[in-house]
């Protein structure tokens, strides 16, 4: 496997983990009258938003590597056991945040 192929894949992942958190963020905004949930899904939506711009990079404003990838999965792993729980969305949170993780992984085998 070469390095472009590795970095393709850890794109791939972190688009998948960024879309979950965005999703994840989507169902705290639907709950509207608990503020709470709101910030919530506030907090998610940055996070998820910082990977998938980090992914994309239209004009590179937030820089793309292994490291940066890994720390926003642990990120969203913590935010998704302390915010969401096991129940219900933390669940998705959680796996986002596993997968996020395991895109820096694959990204630091070169």
């Amino acid at each position: 496997m070469t390095r472009s192929d590795r970095d393709s894949f850890m794109k791939f992942l972190a688009i998948i983990g960024g879309i979950l958190v965005i999703i994840v963020a989507i169902v705290y905004f639907t709950a509207f009258p608990n503020l709470v949930a709101v910030a919530y899904g506030l907090i998610f939506f940055v996070v998820g938003l910082i990977v998938l711009m980090s992914c994309f990079k239209p004009n590179n404003p937030v820089p793309f590597n292994e490291a940066f990838i890994l720390i926003m999965g642990i990120i969203t792993l913590v935010l998704g056991f302390v915010l969401g729980g096991w129940g219900g969305i933390g669940i998705v949170a959680i796996i986002a945040g596993i997968i996020i993780i395991v895109a820096g992984f694959i990204g630091m085998l070169t």
